[in-house]
């Protein structure tokens, strides 16, 4: 397990009116220095801080790969929050030296999904839907990365949010950072005030957070059952 990280200088990217408001609430309830940063995504947006959080008004996968991609070249550990009504998603906080990742909880997601992920070439079609149905994680890693936050989310700012929701997003996000569980995903479910926690597990083989090792020898025990059971090693099964 990772050590817990002092955390005195917080960047934070919101979306919409919903990602303002909570940059807004954040510094009176975390006490934590905040810098609001974007809409442009740049490689040195967080260069001085301890930490991040990307607040998103809508679900953006190819958005938070992008800044998934400044925070491991900066080594920052970041948290992601999504509002996709009706829920409120705070989580999972992820630590650029450690799983899971970004990848590893697309590829959860999609696998927990209520409808199959979209096959390939339908990335672009689903990263404006509302449902679980977001593009596939291969798929999208493909794609060219937004220029803006804007860019990214590709649909029209929420016209409003209510009070309560972005306070409900800004406690979670505080208990988050304070507590800092590598893979806790938090959600509300605004209908029925349910609250569930989960926990993201990394995906074996992962090519971002995956271990080397662990890979070679799960190729090595792979070869060893191909060989046994039908006399071909993996590669000539490949």
């Amino acid at each position: 397990m990772s050590a817990t990280v002092r955390l005195n200088r917080l960047s934070v990217l919101g979306t919409g009116a919903f990602g303002a408001r909570v940059s807004e609430l954040l510094p009176n309830i975390s006490g934590l220095a905040i810098t609001r940063v974007g809409p442009e995504i740049t490689g040195d947006m967080l260069a001085d801080t301890d930490a991040a959080v990307l607040v998103l008004d809508h679900p953006a996968r190819r958005l938070a790969r992008r800044f998934r991609q400044i925070a491991s070249e900066t080594g920052k550990p970041w948290l992601l929050v999504e509002f996709d009504h009706p829920v409120i998603r705070v989580g999972p906080y992820f630590d650029p030296a450690a799983d899971p990742c970004l990848d590893c909880f697309y590829a959860r997601e999609d696998q927990h999904a209520d409808k199959p992920a979209p096959l390939q070439g339908s990335a672009h079609k689903h990263e404006h839907n509302h449902d679980h149905a977001h593009a596939h994680a291969p798929d999208c890693s493909h794609a060219p990365a937004p220029a803006s936050a804007q860019e990214g989310l590709g649909i029209e700012a929420a016209a409003g949010v209510l009070p309560h929701q972005a306070r409900i997003a800004v406690g979670l996000i505080s208990l988050s950072l304070a507590e800092q569980v590598r893979g806790r995903v938090v959600t509300v479910d605004l209908r029925t005030a349910g609250i569930r926690s989960d926990q993201v597990i990394g995906c074996h083989g992962c090519p971002h957070c995956g271990d080397e090792t662990e890979r070679t020898l799960l190729s090595q025990q792979l070869n060893h059952l191909l060989r046994t059971v039908g006399g071909v090693t993996h590669d000539e099964h490949r």
